[in-house]
């Protein structure tokens, strides 16, 4: 996965929500605009408890060239501003 293909999912006029999928097939989803830090050669993602936590329990740091796939989560109609991400694996 490029810098540029993640980039551009996130600055979006509306974050959307995405799901992002590792080479070991570990899952993560990204739930709010706070909750990740990519730069040019990874992304750092925070985990919150449970799905409508709001403290990050901890981080991953995923190097970029380990992400086969970043899909797009439908943006919930009560969605209200920006939050972040949980682990599914």
């Amino acid at each position: 996965m490029t810098y540029t293909s993640i980039r551009d999912l996130t600055r979006r006029k509306r974050f959307q929500p995405f799901v992002i999928q590792t080479t070991a097939g570990e899952i993560y989803t990204v739930r709010h605009l706070e909750g990740f830090l990519l730069t040019l050669d990874h992304i750092v993602i925070g985990l919150l408890k449970d799905e409508f936590g709001q403290d990050y329990e901890r981080s991953v740091y995923i190097d970029l060239t380990h992400i086969v796939r970043v899909e797009p989560l439908p943006i919930p109609a009560s969605a209200k501003g920006n939050g972040q991400s949980e682990h599914s694996a």
